[in-house]
């Protein structure tokens, strides 16, 4: 009774030992074929639409003033609130010769605001113009040339 039970296992090893080679490599069959489903190309950009980059110019230049002119207002608050606004007065006005200087608070935010203006107006017509320059040069040269790597899921670009 032994030796049946003992060769039925040696059978059954035998029949599982060959499932688990061939699942080995289905295994590699699917990951080397995951591999090729894997796209590249490349892509040229020929050319720039110069509205587009007007209106993200425009929106990214105006954020950047806002969020700089808030974060200096918030330092002028907290340097007011700490005594160095008045201690910059006094030394202005001892290095002038006023006997009363002392800033405006409207007037700093209005002079702050048209530099930020005038910030955002210079760097949109920039902007504006690289990508001008840009397309005249695409044209002449070719443009700039953008390698795409395409993935399907659980594949990894080494």
């Amino acid at each position: 009774m032994t030796p049946t039970s003992s060769s039925s296992s040696r059978t059954r090893t035998k029949k599982v030992q060959p499932k688990t080679q061939s699942a080995a490599r289905k295994k590699t069959a699917t990951t080397s074929a995951r591999l090729k489903k894997e796209r590249s190309y490349r892509q040229m950009i020929g050319r720039i639409d110069i509205w587009s980059v007007l209106k993200v110019s425009l929106c990214f230049h105006t954020a950047a003033m806002l969020s700089t002119i808030f974060a200096m207002m918030v330092c002028w608050w907290v340097a007011s609130a700490v005594g160095l606004v008045k201690n910059i007065e006094k030394f202005l006005g001892t290095v002038f010769e006023i006997d009363k200087f002392s800033f405006l608070n409207f007037n700093v935010l209005q002079g702050v605001l048209l530099i930020g203006l005038v910030f955002v107006a210079l760097m949109t017509i920039l902007s504006v113009c690289a990508a001008a320059f840009y397309n005249v040069f695409a044209e002449a040269v070719g443009g700039i040339e953008v390698y795409v790597v395409e993935e399907s899921a659980g594949t990894k670009v080494l």
